[in-house]
């Protein structure tokens, strides 16, 4: 019951449209989810969460399908 509960992603399309619109530039310019979510409290999600959006999707709309390769190695 609880894996239930903790399962899915708890935005609506139009804040994940938001937050990729922030997020995109970023890893463009070479920054890691750390880094983002350091200078961009706002965004309102830990680094983990950050990852597992990117890892299930949630951005593909933005063009976010993975992270750089670069960015994986390190």
């Amino acid at each position: 019951m609880l894996v239930d509960a903790r399962t899915g992603v708890d935005l609506t399309t139009a804040e994940a449209e938001q937050m990729a619109a922030i997020i995109k530039p970023l890893l463009d310019q070479g920054l890691f989810p750390y880094q983002i979510i350091t200078i961009h409290p706002e965004l309102g999600i830990c680094e983990k969460t950050l990852y597992n959006y990117i890892d299930g999707q949630v951005f593909a709309i933005a063009g976010i399908k993975t992270l750089p390769s670069k960015m994986l190695s390190s």
